[in-house]
């Protein structure tokens, strides 16, 4: 249980929340005042002033918010944050209406100082009357508030709680004969036989909570009873109840926290209090200091003009127009390999003009030649883009030529997408067409394919894979240009959301996606834990790296009573569109994340944090685990900590820093493993595929000629050392051979070994090739050598 605070710890704790509370009012009163001087002068030191006023008003009131859990214990109504943050806004609000209505009739100003003390006064008077309305159950040195009604300790006798109503718990005070409480008392509609009582939500109490709470805040020998029925005897004074929690909860057990009070429900009221005032006055000086430094007499006409979002994609950082797309995507449709390009660009009154073409280097029509020809305008505005877009179809350039011809539309890419494809032929030729248009905010997009194939070299390509193609070459150059527009400090979500992968085999191949996985090899997942907000679960420690990934890290939290809660991150986890439908979504501070539907018989809760549009997430899990109860036992409050503690993860998460060192070596800890350039350098007149990162750690590709394919996949882990009957022998590196047949070959080596038997935490080096080649052809090429040589350029790569 919880050990008490010694007697000169209790007196300090009530003069520590007021000495906060005084520095976070001195604060308020600095901005305020720092504030209205903008309005008279717009300066420097007022500026400073009022920002770092606000800077002492939140520090001091996240400190007194900490410091209030140690000297009470309170229950509010369900939503109470909320409506005090509408209800301090709607102040702000008024008084600023007041501000502009007596500036528009040309009112005489007030004095700076009664301006200051009135603001103050009306805050005080909203705060005041809101605790005093809200608050259905408290604990502190004084006694008890039950509702409106307050009940010092000297007149307490006993405290009992019962189920009343679904959802809700009723709490009552036996009185001492002959004492008397004050405000509003109510009595009890189960709790009958009790004089004063008050009803709470069934979520916000626990009865281990409440004991703690009357032990430390006031007399331990006060009896706290859990009825199980209204009509039940309660035991005399002088003996301890039971400690179990109420039968069939509405009372969820948690896991005691030795020397700190538990964790109460609603953990982040305080923050979003704290997080709503704040934004409220920085916004307030953001209009003040727009008006001042615009000279504009018109508040409303500056706002909008701030407002006002400027285009949402810019071509000032493209140098080379063919660094949009990936033309050596041609590659793999062409005999000669070689790639030709032929990059221009033109600047017009309204707007930029970027075209790019490519083709193999082939003089004549022989084998496989396919081309393709893009056009990007980056106009001001939309409006200069939808003319440009106008223009360009009505020149009739934009189409495909054949005999069989099809069109539509192409969902998720902008504003408006539509595609044009056709295939002819002539003899042993084959032709196919493939064209994109496209348009979104300020950009014009057109991209066009075209394919020939005498059958000397395979069959020509088909409409599909340059379909594929021009999505994806279409998603590129869309993040490429994309200008990064922020809105209230976080990233414009309309535009964030645009452009997700709707599954992950377009997620794996974007350009981006090489950039993430490098960030994410070089971040430390367990550094971005928040070691406080586990530790008041119990004491903490980094677990094992049992079968955990080179980008994942898990806390173990070991409560008093044995119980053990397990927090996991894991950077690399899909999210794309298919993966987020069966998803719920939620938001932390503007931030959006996904989790499952809440399972009240399951053990933990998931939450996924997205990186952007990539695709691509983060994972943060919560586990239970109960001594001398199986592993599933059932934990109904598991995601709502999950939900907390992703909260507080969530912006390290989505900035992923460099981890503080670098990890000792050897290790394959942020390292790439993506070989495909080695491997195509050793296959001459070979086409490398398109290169998908799967995880930071994995990568697939193939490689192609005529008819011939194979299929490569190539991975660092870490996991238990793998076991087989064909030992192998690679590099001065021992491990197993696996899938030694026809069409398929791999091998895993161990770079490092398991620090003990069964600790599954070897570092291995994977590398698997399967035959992939169209039906009735067969490999020319030894599988099992090729692995060989890929795995010796992945300890190269790892050394």
């Amino acid at each position: 249980m919880f050990s008490a605070p010694a007697p000169a710890g209790r007196e300090r704790r009530p003069r520590q929340v007021r000495l906060a509370e005084v520095v976070a009012a001195a604060g308020a009163i600095t901005a305020l005042i720092a504030g209205t001087a903008l309005f008279d002068e717009f300066g420097p030191g007022a500026l400073l002033a009022a920002v770092g006023g606000l800077a002492v008003l939140v520090a001091a009131s996240l400190v007194a918010r900490r410091l209030r859990r140690t000297v009470r214990y309170r229950i509010d109504r369900p939503y109470s944050t909320a409506w005090l943050a509408g209800k301090v806004a709607a102040l702000l609000a008024g008084l600023a209406g007041a501000v502009a209505i007596a500036s528009a009739v040309d009112a005489p100003s007030l004095p700076r100082t009664v301006i200051v003390l009135v603001v103050v006064g009306a805050l005080g008077a909203v705060v005041n009357t809101h605790a005093a309305r809200w608050t259905l159950f408290q604990v502190d040195a004084t006694g008890l508030k039950l509702g409106r009604a307050a009940v010092p300790w000297p007149a307490v006798a006993r405290l009992d709680l019962a189920r009343a109503a679904p959802g809700a718990v009723e709490l009552g005070v036996q009185l001492v004969p002959g004492q008397v409480v004050s405000g509003s008392p109510v009595p009890g509609t189960v709790l009958t036989d009790l004089p004063v009582c008050t009803v709470v939500p069934a979520a916000a109490v626990h009865a281990d909570r409440v004991r703690w709470a009357v032990g430390e805040f006031g007399d331990p020998a006060i009896p706290v009873v859990v009825r199980e029925q209204a009509g039940d005897a309660p035991p005399p004074r002088g003996e301890l109840p039971p400690a179990a929690p109420f039968p069939a909860a509405p009372f969820p057990a948690a896991p005691p926290v030795a020397e700190l009070p538990p964790p109460t429900p609603g953990r982040r009221r305080g923050w979003v209090i704290g997080g709503a005032l704040a934004l409220a006055a920085v916004l307030v000086a953001g209009v003040v200091t727009a008006v001042v430094l615009s000279g504009d007499d018109e508040p409303g006409k500056a706002g909008a003009a701030e407002a006002e979002r400027g285009p949402r994609y810019s071509a000032a950082n493209v140098e080379e127009p063919c660094d949009l797309i990936d033309v050596y995507v041609l590659k793999r449709w062409s005999t000669v390999p070689e790639i030709v390009t032929e990059p221009s660009r033109d600047t017009h009154p309204d707007y930029d003009s970027l075209r790019c073409g490519a083709h193999s280097d082939s003089e004549f029509l022989v084998g496989r030649v396919t081309n393709l020809y893009m056009v990007v305008a980056v106009a001001e505005d939309a409006g200069a883009a939808r003319d440009f877009h106008a223009e360009q179809e009505e020149r009739g350039l934009w189409v495909a030529s054949g005999d069989v011809r099809e069109r539509g539309t192409v969902a998720g890419l902008g504003e408006s997408a539509e595609f044009e494809q056709a295939i002819s032929a002539y003899g042993d030729h084959t032709r196919t067409d493939y064209v994109l248009r496209l348009r979104d905010d300020n950009l014009a997009f057109f991209l066009k394919f075209g394919s020939d194939a005498d059958q000397s070299d395979g069959t020509g390509v088909t409409v599909s894979a340059l379909a594929d193609a021009a999505r994806t070459q279409a998603r590129g150059a869309m993040e490429k240009l994309r200008t990064r527009p922020e809105k209230n400090g976080k990233q414009d979500r309309d535009t964030e959301n645009a452009a997700v992968p709707k599954a992950v085999h377009e997620a794996v191949t974007l350009p981006s996606t090489a950039d993430l996985m490098d960030r994410i090899r070089t971040a430390d997942p367990c550094e971005l834990h928040d070691r406080e907000v586990a530790s008041t679960f119990g004491r903490v420690a980094v677990e094992p790296h049992q079968a955990l990934g080179l980008a994942e890290c898990r806390l173990m939290a070991v409560g008093a009573d044995g119980s053990r809660i397990g927090f996991g991150i894991r950077l690399n986890e899909y999210l794309t569109e298919e993966e987020r439908a069966d998803l719920v979504s939620a938001e932390f501070d503007g931030q959006e994340v996904f989790h499952g539907e809440p399972d009240p018989a399951a053990n933990g809760c998931t939450y996924n944090v997205p990186y952007g549009n990539t695709g691509f997430g983060a994972e943060v899990s919560v586990r239970r685990y109960v001594p001398g109860a199986e592993d599933q036992a059932p934990w109904p409050d598991a995601c709502e900590v999950a939900g907390e503690y992703t909260a507080h993860v969530a912006p390290g998460l989505t900035e992923l820093p460099a981890r503080s060192a670098p990890a000792p070596e050897p290790t394959l800890v942020g390292k790439d493993p993506c070989v495909a350039d080695e491997v195509a350098a050793t296959l001459p007149g070979w086409r490398l595929g398109p290169v998908g990162r799967y995880q930071s750690a994995q990568c697939r590709f193939t490689m192609t000629q005529g008819d011939e394919s194979y299929a490569f996949d190539v991975h660092f882990d870490r996991d238990a050392e793998q076991t087989g009957d064909e030992p192998a022998n690679v590099g001065g590196l021992t491990g197993v051979w696996f899938n030694r047949y026809e069409g398929q070959c791999g091998l895993s080596l161990v770079f490092l070994p398991e620090t003990s038997p069964d600790a599954w935490d070897a570092q291995n080096i994977g590398a698997s090739i399967q035959y992939t080649g169209g039906y009735g052809t067969t490999s020319t090429l030894d599988l099992c050598e090729l692995a060989r040589k890929t795995a010796t350029m992945l300890i190269e790569r790892a050394s």
